[in-house]
């Protein structure tokens, strides 16, 4: 089970596209910004980047992570119990038989789960090349 990190200043998050509302000129997607306001009214969200761009987002285009819950408790996506959890999901997805794997479903999982990793520092295993669906 996973929930969504709520939007609290301070936090590390990412930009993301958002099929609503588009992106102000020179904003990147998937920078990673640290979020300075947040305007619960307007639902608008102040973030800045490394190099000290700000902008003002609406909060679709705010990512703030993940918080997966194992066992008893939730742990941030980017904790080495999230990571270990991620890690075992692909696993646990890969080794099902070709035709249940491939599956769109299952694709999307398994990426889901590799954005993640990677965004909090994973890189993929030397097993995996690039042609590999996965590494997509």
């Amino acid at each position: 089970m996973k929930r969504k990190q709520p939007v609290i200043l301070g936090r590390r998050a990412w930009i993301e596209r958002c099929k609503s509302y588009d992106l102000p000129e020179g904003c990147p997607e998937s920078a990673e910004v640290s979020i300075i306001g947040n305007n619960l009214d307007s639902m608008l969200t102040t973030v800045r980047d490394k190099d000290g761009f700000e902008w003002e987002l609406n909060s679709a285009h705010i990512d703030t992570g993940w918080l997966y819950k194992i066992g008893a408790r939730f742990y941030h996506e980017s904790t080495p119990q999230a990571a270990e959890y991620l890690q075992e999901t692909i696993s646990r997805y890969q080794s099902l038989p070709d035709s249940v794997a491939l599956s769109d479903s299952n694709q999307k999982i398994i990426n889901d789960c590799w954005k993640v990793l990677r965004r909090n520092g994973h890189e993929l295993p030397q097993a995996l090349t690039a042609e590999s669906s996965i590494a997509r």
